[in-house]
């Protein structure tokens, strides 16, 4: 019964293999159109690219889930953003300091640099105004898309802030004071994408 059983199923195997072999199936997959989302809306491409770092512009892209209502979801796709804005900040901000300490010959110093670092990191990161969401996209399953920008002239001019207000309360630190010309044109350096 088994011989029999195996038998009738390797021919219909052989079978289905000969049918399609000849039937002469499309070998090209079916050219896909684009994905669209909520109110058969196309999936922007910044979700999957970025777009790229500009002189005065940065980009984040960011997700605020599929529960909840779409308020809530753009605050949590905000909220998102914002956490990244203060990830940037501070890499950038460590990266300046660091040019700025082998370039200016004050690596010795590190407190004043650590605190300068510190001021320039909780000033720019408590201020988070520039950040502005330019385009929204929602998929079909709810999916909250958001594409933020933040102007980096913003984040610059806390850092002239911070320098100028961190020399200013610490005057006994002449032989380490950072002469701000330099200091200024290191951070458009290391500012530029």
């Amino acid at each position: 019964m088994k011989k029999v059983f195996f038998i009738m199923l390797a021919a219909c195997m052989a079978f289905v293999f000969v049918t399609n072999s000849f039937a002469g199936g499309n070998s090209e997959p079916a050219a896909r159109g684009p994905v669209l989302g909520m109110y058969d809306i196309p999936m922007p491409s910044w979700i999957h690219n970025t777009p790229r770092e500009t002189g005065d512009t940065m980009y984040f892209v960011t997700t605020g889930g599929t529960d909840g209502s779409t308020a809530r979801k753009e605050t949590n796709a905000a909220s998102r953003a914002r956490s990244d804005l203060i990830q940037y900040i501070q890499g950038k901000t460590d990266v300046l300091i660091r040019n700025y300490a082998e370039l200016a010959g004050t690596v010795g110093n590190t407190q004043e640099l650590v605190d300068l670092r510190e001021g320039i990191v909780n000033r720019a990161s408590g201020n988070t105004s520039g950040l502005r969401r330019s385009e929204h996209w929602i998929s079909v399953d709810g999916e909250y898309w958001g594409l933020y920008t933040y102007d980096k002239v913003i984040f610059k001019a806390d850092i002239r802030t911070e320098v100028n207000n961190s020399f200013n309360r610490n005057p006994a630190a002449s032989a380490a004071r950072v002469n701000s010309d330099q200091f200024f044109a290191e951070m458009d350096r290391a500012l530029q994408p």
